[in-house]
């Protein structure tokens, strides 16, 4: 299935329960942004936070409560500050620790009839597939090809054992 983004050598791999170069390219790469914009969102967010405690006590211009905050603040500043490093180390030390070993997991499997879901943000659709108790995100372009069969299909579907992302799908029987 073109939708899912796997080859017929992708799927020969995951049905010997290992993962594809490919796959664990595609892998690393989505993790690695994932980590990065945590890290960075923990910063921004923090940053505002103290900006904000600042104009506020500026705005309102009292002093003393400016100079009892002062030591707050900084603390503030210094410990989001921390935390942004050290998310952002443990995204470096991850990417490198997973180049080297090139281990994301196994390809683990699941079968059986799938139901779709799809939650609305704001920022978009996210769609899920469930086949028992197992759930994948997975792309729009997929979500709107299994709508078609889902009901009447029976799919055999192979995911990374650590990040749960799927690999490849089969499709066993209409």
């Amino acid at each position: 299935m073109q939708a899912f983004d796997f080859t017929s050598d992708d799927l020969q791999l995951n049905r010997a329960g290992k993962i594809s170069e490919r796959q664990h390219a595609r892998l690393q790469a989505g993790k690695s942004v994932d980590l990065a914009g945590l890290s960075g969102g923990v910063f921004i967010v923090g940053v505002i936070v103290v900006v904000v405690l600042g104009l506020c006590s500026w705005m309102l211009n009292l002093r003393v409560i400016l100079e009892s905050q002062a030591p707050l603040l900084a603390i503030v500043t210094v410990i989001i500050v921390v935390i942004a490093l050290l998310m952002a180390y443990a995204n470096w030390v991850g990417a490198r620790e997973r180049k080297n070993t090139g281990n994301f997991g196994s390809a683990l499997v699941t079968e059986g009839t799938v139901s779709l879901r799809v939650l609305q943000r704001v920022t978009g659709d996210e769609c899920f597939m469930k086949i028992g108790y197992d759930e994948f995100e997975i792309p729009t372009s997929a979500f709107n090809l299994l709508q078609q069969t889902a009901a009447t299909s029976h799919y055999r579907v192979y995911y990374d054992s650590q990040t749960q992302s799927v690999l490849s799908v089969e499709i066993l029987h209409s």
